[in-house]
């Protein structure tokens, strides 16, 4: 019940920002899967991740947090290039 609560806290903490960005940057940002599949060349994009279905695919041999790995995996997974597929559950 404690983690429902930390989400919906977070929720309600982030929502305004990214409002506050898509005011601020309009069509120069690019929130993914939302704004469509592709990025257009020279967007930044916003995406929400979950590190839990990349982070035990990689070794955390640096003595790293539980949040530096999620971090880092997400970054190493990210660097790889773009994803082949669709997240399960996308069309």
């Amino acid at each position: 019940m404690q983690y429902l609560q930390a989400e919906r806290q977070s929720t309600h903490a982030g929502i305004p920002w990214l409002r506050f960005i898509r005011q601020r940057l309009g069509p120069r940002v690019h929130f993914w899967p939302f704004d469509g599949w592709d990025i257009p060349a020279g967007q930044s994009a916003i995406a929400e991740v979950y590190p839990a279905l990349w982070s035990r695919g990689f070794a955390n041999n640096e003595g790293r947090t539980g949040d530096q790995h999620d971090a880092f995996s997400i970054a190493a997974w990210l660097s790889r290039g773009r994803p082949r597929r669709r997240p399960c559950g996308f069309p």
